[in-house]
């Protein structure tokens, strides 16, 4: 199975994050997309607009794809979640013997250096 995780504030979601996602979905054949919406980025340093109504819009945009899921784990989980975290997190829950693909905003293209244990994803 091919499951692709896009990540990110999601503040607010918008139509350009609806067409990666799809597009995604489409260039890799992929089985399920998670839409994991942060509970606070430890890279970003504004406020987010509150995780319910952030959930709320996600839901809207997401509720005409079945194979869209939203995922709460960052925002259940409180504080800064890393990314590495989360990926293990829904490993545990999905299965380890998937194929798991991020999508990557591209704010965060050039802060990949940054990212808390970026080495782990290399291997």
């Amino acid at each position: 199975m091919k499951i692709i995780i896009f990540g990110g504030s999601f503040d607010p979601i918008h139509n350009q994050h609806k067409e990666i996602m799809l597009q995604a979905y489409e260039q890799l054949k992929a089985d399920m997309l998670l839409i994991v919406p942060a509970y606070c980025s430890p890279l970003k340093k504004r406020q987010l607009t509150n995780s319910l109504h952030r959930i709320k819009m996600i839901n809207l945009v997401i509720s005409k794809y079945p194979w869209m899921k939203l995922e709460t784990c960052e925002v259940d989980r409180q504080g800064i979640s890393y990314t590495i975290d989360t990926v293990i997190s829904l490993q545990e829950k999905y299965g380890f013997n998937h194929q798991y693909y991020i999508i990557v905003g591209s704010d965060q293209t050039n802060n990949l250096h940054r990212w808390h244990k970026y080495c782990d994803f290399k291997n």
